[in-house]
């Protein structure tokens, strides 16, 4: 198996199945890099593997550290699993903010339209802070997104929405009490491929 392939699976534990594999995961998100390597699925590498994987992730989804002596990892964001700590930045301001943005598929975009965008059974929604291409852009947009939604990120700081910074830059929000971000919010949205602004 691949890094990229390897990575991949240990994301998703991670973020989705670390609790269903009986690995534990402390309330900050953080797992034993043993407790990983004991099991079968992650047996056949070695701590020095995990830390390379996780230091040559494009997307910088990985935070390792040494705590007492113990090797731990855990997800940047995108967790499911239930986790209170992940040290995140508050956003205060849209200011230093000029492009929020979400990507998303044509086949979502009906639902989208209609009803706003969804934490989807993870714990928040993701963004973007840069626009499609910007090479500072490293995470928080799916690179095959076909549609771009451009955030009114001031109108929903100031209608009450919480947003916080991740540890590699992916701006994420809660939404309202219900878990959406309604198109209310949305400043502009536009196919990526033709250049065209769409409207809902």
């Amino acid at each position: 198996m691949s890094d990229i392939q390897t990575s991949k699976r240990l994301v998703t534990v991670l973020r989705h199945t670390a609790s269903q594999m009986n690995i534990s995961i402390d309330i900050n998100g953080f797992v034993k890099v043993s407790e990983l390597l004991s099991t079968r699925e992650f047996s056949h590498l070695t701590p020095t593997d995990i830390k390379r994987i996780a230091d040559n992730d494009a997307k910088k989804r990985y935070f390792i550290k040494n705590q007492y002596g113990e090797l731990m990892i855990r997800a940047n964001q995108g967790h499911s699993l239930q986790v209170s700590d992940l040290s995140f930045q508050p956003v205060l301001s849209g200011r230093d903010y000029p492009n929020v943005i979400h990507g998303t598929r044509h086949h979502a975009w009906n639902v989208i339209s209609r009803d706003g965008l969804s934490k989807m059974g993870r714990m928040h929604i993701h963004f973007a802070i840069g626009v499609p291409g910007d090479p500072k852009v490293i995470s928080g947009m799916p690179r095959n997104s076909e549609i771009i939604i451009y955030l009114n990120l001031n109108l929903a700081l100031k209608n009450g929405m919480k947003f916080f910074l991740s540890e590699n830059n992916v701006m994420l929000t809660e939404g309202d009490v219900n878990g959406f971000i309604k198109p209310k919010y949305f400043q502009k949205v536009i196919d990526r491929k033709t250049g065209n602004l769409l409207t809902w």
